[in-house]
């Protein structure tokens, strides 16, 4: 069965997304979310730390990547495209003396706890980063080549680290994949089918693992009677 024109349209551009990867502002209605130095998921203009424990549905139609540029932890400028449109290309932006760094940028929404709904934008120009979004690009696109309807992954924000000889121990930012669920369509919500599915997993394994740490109780002996 022939994918339809949108679906084609978004494998073609992941597809061309990866190949340049691995060679090489937020609206209204997000809120920024930052990974810190020190391996904190946080969002929103009050850095709230992401819930422990909250799942997070990754907004496949908004992949976007571009070139932003610091100076002294000042940002100077930055330039963004969604995957499906014309690329920023670095030869058309304004010349800066501090340069252009490639930047990718996700999409997500929260599915459970306190931040259910909360609508939030990742954006980076971190090596970590990047690996990330290429990981996420690769593994989507691995379903939507296959014909799988339900590409759109539902993440646990987590991190990874490793100790640099200069700057010492280093966070990288990483997506747990849990589950997959369905691309809605415009406008509507993140189906919930998938989500539920994990949520009801993570629960088995919490019961599971909590009955198996749970201290085995030790019957006492019985003494003999005395004759």
């Amino acid at each position: 069965m022939a994918l339809p024109t949108t679906i084609n349209t978004l494998i073609t551009a992941m597809q061309n997304t990866s190949t340049r990867l691995a060679t090489s502002s937020p609206d209204g209605n997000h809120q920024f979310m930052k990974f810190t130095k020190r391996g904190e998921w946080t969002f929103g203009a009050d850095d709230i730390e992401v819930q422990e424990g909250s799942l997070w549905v990754v907004n496949t139609n908004e992949f976007r990547t571009g070139f932003v540029c610091w100076d002294d932890g000042s940002l100077r400028g930055e330039h963004m495209a969604l995957i499906t449109e014309a690329p920023i290309l670095v030869a058309e932006l304004p010349a800066e003396s501090a340069g252009w760094d490639v930047q990718v940028g996700f999409s997500l929404t929260c599915t459970n706890g306190d931040d259910k709904g909360i609508e939030v934008r990742y954006s980076t120009s971190s090596k970590g980063g990047k690996k990330l979004f290429k990981v996420v690009v690769d593994e989507v696109l691995g379903r939507m080549t296959s014909g799988k309807e339900d590409f759109v992954p539902l993440v646990t924000l987590a991190e990874e680290s490793y100790k640099h000889k200069k700057f010492g121990k280093v966070y990288n930012p990483i997506f747990i994949i849990d589950g997959w669920t369905t691309m809605p369509d415009v406008g509507d919500e993140p189906d919930e089918a998938g989500a539920d599915k994990v949520r009801a997993k993570r629960e088995e394994k919490a019961e599971a693992a909590e009955e198996k740490a749970a201290p085995v109780k030790k019957t006492r002996r019985r003494r003999a009677a005395a004759a």
